[in-house]
């Protein structure tokens, strides 16, 4: 991690990464989800597949939030803006 003297910090490639998974699975069960629903195509989706597809994905999303929450704040740390830190948290909750 590049920590410079930029304000600025180096994005981890590894988090949008997984990010990136965590959103491809979703669109995938939902376009699935959806195609079911509306006739169009016979998915079964109580299958062992799509069950552990999308338990997978809402804990992926769930881990990302965890890993973005310690980044944001170990960051803050870093940078010496600990004490804008709760604001900017519940400016982007909001």
């Amino acid at each position: 991690m590049n920590y410079g003297q930029s304000s600025q910090m180096a994005r981890l490639w590894e988090v949008d990464l997984i990010r990136g998974m965590a959103v491809v699975s979703m669109v995938i069960f939902h376009l699935a989800f959806d195609l079911n629903y509306l006739g169009i195509l016979r998915i079964d989706l109580d299958s062992a597949l799509w069950f552990y597809l999308a338990r997978l994905t809402a804990s992926l999303f769930l881990l990302l939030v965890g890993i973005s929450l310690t980044l944001s704040h170990s960051r803050a740390v870093l940078t010496g803006q600990l004490s804008q830190y709760p604001s900017r948290l519940w400016k982007r909750s909001l």
